[in-house]
């Protein structure tokens, strides 16, 4: 089976894509739904029972979600005529500027969309089907999904709602909505981390509370707070899946991921421990490494906003060091305990894992060193999403879209 990974692999991509440059709600649900095919397929490579129940769960809420995602893109439809952001972004706005105000049933909708988004992302409360979904497949699955899917659910939020959705009336619930949803997923996720003793587990719990700190950047609505969210988002895609293979090459040199079984690796593969401790300081946030330039964006900007918010990243921030700091001394500077487990490899066979994660650890440094000039591009985008008129100029400048009446 693992020859379709490649092909599958692709597929997910060109779903990823399509999400991430599309300017119209309809083809942003076109890529999540060709997201869903490559990734129900990636999850039932190996075929276990335990496996196979897990990427069910997975996919019964994403067919959930898909459904009440095009449910609602026809009430937006129905309501204005249009799915074309620039065009939606020109007429909600509009109408709020004018005094008119939004459709009857637009927060509703904005609501249903939250939801949507929240799932695709794993935010609170629709995070369930995310630690057993990214614990079961092979570690390779499991590092393209911790760096891409939930990624494409927040900037899903982040490029719609403050052009159109978190507008008017909606702000005025939406934003409550994202506030609970930041601090709720930052802290329990991170509890939840803290909690497990599986390397790969608490790798996958992480996603969920990292998540919290992008959905922090969002709940702020401001250009800073965008900005904040997208650096983060950005390094967090390399940073996580490069601990997701570091933790691939301790289950080969193990046969285990299982903190009770495995130690002393870093005098067994010191290019493995000093990776593995780069990467999981960068998701703690320690300068200057990538993740306290992001860390602090968000921090700094949320204290006048949101101060509680801020409190709780970095209490979120201590305990990640402390989960971290559990799997790097048990499982890298310790000596192996009583229990141990059979290696599934040889370090010759790892040379494409090597390669992987030392090219996603540099450049997790890199985007550490180099944070101002790249978080320079995420205010340029953040001016655009807090700035309808920014955006609708940058798209759409002679107002081709609203006298064509389109939604492409």
């Amino acid at each position: 089976e693992r020859r379709y990974f490649h092909p599958l692999a692709q597929l997910l991509m060109v779903g990823v894509n399509q999400c991430f440059l599309t300017g119209d709600l309809f083809n942003l649900f076109v890529g999540f739904e060709i997201m869903l095919m490559a990734s129900y397929g990636l999850l039932s490579i190996g075929g276990s029972r335990r496996q196979m129940g897990q990427a069910y769960k997975y996919l019964v809420l994403n067919l959930v979600a898909s459904t009440v995602f095009v449910i609602s893109a026809g009430l937006v439809y129905g309501m204005l005529g249009t799915l074309n952001l620039a065009d939606l972004a020109r007429i909600v706005n509009g109408r709020v500027a004018s005094g008119e105000g939004l459709p009857t049933g637009f927060v509703a909708v904005s609501v249903l969309l939250l939801f949507v988004f929240g799932a695709k992302g794993a935010m609170f409360p629709l995070w369930f089907w995310l630690p057993d979904t990214y614990h079961t497949p092979p570690v390779a699955v499991a590092a393209l999904f911790s760096g891409l899917l939930t990624k494409v659910g927040v900037y899903a939020v982040a490029r719609t709602f403050p052009l159109v959705f978190a507008v008017g009336e909606a702000r005025d619930v939406v934003i409550p909505l994202l506030v609970v949803s930041a601090g709720v997923t930052m802290f329990l996720g991170v509890l939840g981390a803290v909690s497990q003793h599986n390397v790969r587990r608490i790798l996958a719990i992480h996603v969920i509370s990292q998540v919290g700190y992008m959905v922090f950047g969002l709940s702020m609505m401001t250009t800073a707070g965008l900005a904040g969210a997208l650096y983060y988002m950005v390094q967090h895609m390399v940073v996580k899946s490069s601990l997701f293979l570091c933790c691939g090459v301790m289950e080969r040199h193990t046969g285990s991921d299982d903190l009770d079984k495995v130690g002393g690796l870093l005098k067994r593969d010191t290019f493995l421990g000093v990776s593995f401790f780069v990467a999981a300081m960068s998701l703690v946030g320690l300068p200057p490494l990538s993740g306290f330039f992001g860390k602090l964006v968000l921090i700094r900007e949320g204290w006048g906003i949101h101060w509680w918010l801020s409190v709780i990243a970095l209490l979120t921030g201590a305990l990640t060091l402390l989960s971290m700091l559990k799997v790097w001394t048990t499982g890298f500077w310790l000596p192996p305990g009583s229990e141990t487990s059979t290696p599934t490899g040889e370090p010759g066979g790892l040379r494409g894992a090597y390669v992987g994660i030392g090219f996603l650890v540099i450049t997790a440094l890199f985007i550490g060193l180099a944070a101002e000039p790249i978080y320079d591009i995420a205010f340029h985008a953040g001016e655009q999403l807090t700035d309808p008129t920014v955006y609708i100029e940058a798209v759409d400048p002679h107002g081709l879209v609203a006298s064509l009446g389109g939604s492409g």
